[in-house]
């Protein structure tokens, strides 16, 4: 058995600034490799005048990610910068639209992450805000088609969809904004209550955790705890006193080893117990500390984990010298 200290536990600030990085490194890549794809499937982006638009977008991405990189370690609200960044997402993501095609763009999906990620990391509120602000940039993109506002230069992998297909499109994408919302809401929610149970169990684990090893390290009597490989895994207070080891000269390394000549019977027991599994109670040992002969009781008994395999061997023991100078002066008489 190892020592046995209270973990760490991440908390709730430290998992959101793990997902507003997370969102940063990601926009970063979606925008680099869709940018890529607009080109690279575009047949006039040889002239030196259409790569503005483009080569902006991936300037003002990489622009916005140093900015919100500052923000979150200069200390600013995570949640608001979070939300920030998926709002801004919507305006980027639209710019994206206006010269890949518009409201014909085979982009138009990418609407769907700023809900998904809304309702996921913020809330199923934020995930109905993001809808909304991507079904109100999705319909002045059609109105803009329908009206012949767009730019006529455009990159990507369509033509301008009929007026049937385009309403087909707006038909279905904005419902389907609010229900992605809703979805990234109810996920984001399951997932910050299995977090909150996680975090509760792990905080349950660190008290008992400490209460075991506040218990072992009070005991009156020496505990050694060995492993499998004979490595010494726990060393209390007790023992270190009875032994004349401290905890830091035998955690972690082989008992025998660590304890050395003149501890030949106390480590016989233990190499006994790890031999044949079976625990031996009530036993006496001599050891020599500090020069002079200390007699032990010792008992041991076998670590086994839930399928009954041998993980190490238990050893508890108590210096006998005042026990044997009184059965020594009740002989004398």
């Amino acid at each position: 058995m190892e020592t046995l200290r209270p973990p760490l536990l991440a908390g709730p600030d430290e998992a959101l600034r793990r997902e507003v990085r997370a969102v940063i490194v990601g926009r970063i890549a979606l925008i680099t490799l869709v940018t890529a794809m607009a080109a690279a499937f575009s047949d006039r982006i040889a002239e030196p005048a259409q790569n503005i638009p483009l080569s902006f977008l991936v300037v003002l991405s990489a622009g916005l990610a140093v900015a919100y990189h500052r923000a979150a370690k200069s200390g600013a609200p995570l949640k608001s910068l979070l939300a920030t960044q998926l709002i801004v997402d919507v305006a980027v993501i639209s710019y994206l639209l206006l010269f890949t095609g518009g409201a014909s763009s085979p982009f138009v999906p990418l609407y769907l992450l700023a809900p998904l990620l809304g309702g996921i990391f913020l809330s199923v509120q934020g995930g109905m805000l993001l809808a909304g602000a991507g079904a109100v940039a999705y319909a002045v993109l059609y109105m803009a088609e329908r009206g012949g506002m767009l730019p006529p230069v455009s990159y990507g992998m369509t033509e301008r969809l009929s007026e049937s297909a385009l309403k087909l499109r707006l038909i279905l994408y904005l419902p389907l904004l609010v229900v992605v919302g809703a979805i990234g809401g109810a996920l984001g929610r399951t997932l910050r209550e299995g977090r909150r149970a996680l975090d509760e169990a792990r905080a349950e684990l660190s008290r008992a955790l400490f209460d075991t090893e506040t218990i072992l390290e009070n005991l009156s009597g020496g505990l050694v705890t060995v492993d499998a490989r004979g490595v010494v895994r726990h060393w209390n207070r007790a023992a270190g006193e009875i032994l004349g080891r401290p905890a830091s000269a035998v955690r972690g390394r082989p008992y025998d080893t660590a304890l050395g000549e003149g501890f030949e019977e106390f480590t016989a027991r233990l190499r006994e117990t790890l031999a044949s599994g079976v625990p031996a109670a009530r036993h006496e040992a001599r050891v020599r500390v500090g020069g002079r002969d200390v007699p032990l009781g010792i008992s041991t008994s076998v670590l086994v984990d839930a399928d009954g395999g041998r993980r190490g061997v238990i050893g508890l023991f108590q210096d006998l010298s005042d026990v044997k100078a009184l059965e020594d002066r009740i002989r004398r008489g």
